[in-house]
């Protein structure tokens, strides 16, 4: 190192511009073999570490803006982000930190992952809203929107000006219907 540094200028700013130069060379065994052991970054490196980084404030972002909401889709959002950050290659606490997300949560997305990944059937699909056991086909339904909808039919329900009480005596109550 001795011999490197009496070697190279004086000045800082030689120094660097020399260094600069010798790292830039495409054609040096010695900066090849400092790149494949990540010594030093090549351009492809570079183009990769900023598309993660810009991927990482990306997730940020929707992170923070669903994170104070409470509405199903926002909670299904954070759900499928925390399940899709968190393996177990990655620490909690690292992606906790990075993403500003507590242990609590990241711990459910990884619990989530692991039972769908464990499944037969290992898909977003399989884990989406359960039907209840009596709801109605959908042939059924189209045939009672149809039913409904069908010119011969009138309102299912009545509206409230459409009927006028009158009263024709002390006890008697008349009710009359309008329909239009």
């Amino acid at each position: 190192m001795r011999k490197i540094k009496e070697s190279l200028p004086k000045t800082p700013t030689k120094r660097a511009a020399v260094i600069y130069a010798y790292i830039k060379d495409q054609k040096s065994p010695t900066i090849n073999i400092l790149r494949n052991v990540k010594v030093i970054t090549t351009p492809e490196d570079k183009i990769v570490d900023s598309t993660n980084s810009n991927i990482i404030k990306n997730i940020q972002e929707i992170i923070s803006t669903t994170k104070k909401q409470r509405s199903k889709t926002t909670t299904t959002v954070m759900d499928i982000i925390t399940t899709s950050v968190s393996s177990e290659n990655i620490s909690k606490k690292h992606v906790g930190r990075k993403l500003g997300l507590n242990n609590k949560r990241l711990s459910r997305g990884r619990q989530h992952r692991a039972s769908v990944l464990q499944l037969d059937n290992a898909s977003w699909s399989f884990t989406k809203r359960k039907t209840r056991s009596d709801a109605l086909n959908d042939i059924n339904k189209k045939l009672v929107y149809d039913f409904w909808i069908s010119p011969g039919m009138s309102r299912p329900t009545g509206n409230k000006n459409d009927i006028q009480r009158m009263r024709t005596g002390p006890n008697n109550l008349f009710l009359m219907l309008f329909m239009f």
